[in-house]
């Protein structure tokens, strides 16, 4: 009897380490439905979204509805971020969605009623009604950097900030090589006036990132805020010339060419 405890003892011990052994980005992740390569684009697509790689964003949308034409996560996206494929598609969404796992449906539900996009505005639901799934998805998939990375956003825009903190610093806390949450606190901070915290952040983003436009973008952002229009100037004329299809940050720039002009009367 005693060696049979001993030995049951033994396995779940192993069962423990082995868990603890797998790296937090692999626990927990949230599954989505349909082919598995679609799921690979479409979560590299998110981190896409993310760093405001918009065009990349949209042709690994498009390349995972290519692999799987039904995929639920890939239509979703899609049909919000073109009204045209929308249009068209709106109206199966409810089917794709029938037959999509629990968690994902409730992804959705969350995504749709925060989303900016027009296609949804109809069935939103009251920012309060939705926050308990917001922290039961948090809580339930903490390993999963991709899903986390959107319950992120989406708690900043129902100005959940400290909730956004939480779910933004958890990521971090299994990938510190991931570089969009470092943005999104800086950002969170900025407005909150913690400039001095927000610049860390959005330098930590840059080092991560210095190929892509959008952390000039964000430093010029900074530099706004700070007054420093000189150096916001370079900084959006910077994220410009990387990615001539961040528009906004051209705009940004002439807006900060204006404040110069304006401190020299």
């Amino acid at each position: 009897m005693y060696t049979v405890v001993q030995n049951l003892i033994r396995a779940i011990l192993l069962l423990v380490f082995i868990f603890n052994s797998i790296p937090l980005s692999a626990q927990n992740q949230l599954d989505f439905s349909g082919d598995n390569e679609a799921e690979k684009l479409v979560k590299e697509a998110m981190v896409c979204r993310a760093n405001f790689e918009l065009e990349q964003y949209r042709v690994m949308i498009d390349q995972a509805l290519t692999v799987d034409h039904d995929n639920l996560m890939a239509n979703f996206l899609k049909i919000d971020m073109d009204p045209f494929y929308a249009s068209q598609h709106l109206n199966q969404f409810d089917e794709l969605l029938a037959n999509g796992n629990e968690d994902e449906q409730k992804l959705i539900k969350l995504w749709k009623n925060v989303s900016l996009s027009e296609q949804w505005k109809s069935e939103r639901i009251a920012i309060r009604n939705l926050r308990p799934l917001l922290y039961e998805l948090a809580k339930k998939y903490k390993g999963d950097p991709y899903l986390m990375m959107q319950l992120g956003v989406i708690a900043k825009r129902m100005n959940d900030v400290d909730k956004a903190i939480e779910i933004f610093q958890s990521i971090l806390e299994g990938n510190n090589e991931m570089a969009p949450p470092y943005n999104m606190l800086g950002y969170i901070y900025m407005e909150q006036g913690q400039l001095d915290t927000a610049k860390k952040y959005f330098d930590k983003y840059l080092s991560l990132a210095p190929e892509l436009a959008n952390p000039y973008d964000s430093q010029g952002d900074y530099y706004m805020t700070k007054g420093d229009y000189a150096k916001a100037l370079e900084m959006f004329e910077k994220s410009y010339s990387i990615n001539p299809a961040m528009t906004i940050s051209k705009e940004k720039a002439e807006q900060a060419k204006m404040k110069l002009k304006d401190a020299k009367k």
